[in-house]
């Protein structure tokens, strides 16, 4: 078989070039309609434990299950009796103010709180010790001070 002269072969990719067009229609298609749904504003988790820490001996602690505040001292967290009072697991604020970040008779309460953090999450969760996931954050004045973030953690349970 001859190829033919009279004939032009400069149309030997046209197939190929279809397809490339088809390819693209397809991906406009589908990027022009994948924005049907508005997206919707994502809601934060409710914590489940409040740690608030105004000074170097003013810690308090309050559960997501309406138990009142309890006042704790800073001997608390190395007895282990904060670490009993977050055995049912679940979201832990921490809210530190500025005076628990200097150290007093031992280790600044931020650091102690950090490491039992450390310590809570060294172990394996299981049914009987669930997870716990500690969030630092710092304690302000009026609307993100101290009063402000009880009230928000009793009533929605997220501040």
């Amino acid at each position: 078989m001859r190829v033919s002269r009279s004939i032009s072969h400069a149309a030997q990719y046209t197939a190929l070039v279809d397809i490339l067009f088809a390819t693209i229609g397809v991906f406009v298609i589908v990027f022009a309609l994948q924005d049907l749904d508005p997206p919707q504003p994502l809601q934060p988790a409710p914590y489940d434990h409040l740690i608030t820490c105004e000074g170097q001996d003013a810690l308090g602690y309050l559960g997501g299950d309406g138990q009142e505040a309890i006042d704790l001292r800073p001997a608390d967290i190395r007895s282990g009796r904060l670490e009993t009072l977050l055995a049912g697991g679940g979201r832990v604020l921490v809210a530190l103010g500025s005076g628990c970040l200097i150290p007093g008779d031992g280790p600044a309460i931020a650091r102690q709180l950090r490491d039992l953090e450390e310590t809570l999450n060294d172990r394996p969760a299981t049914d009987t010790s669930p997870l716990i996931l500690f969030e630092f954050a710092p304690l302000g004045l009026d609307d993100t001070g101290a009063d402000a973030i009880r009230s928000l953690f009793l009533t929605e349970g997220r501040p």
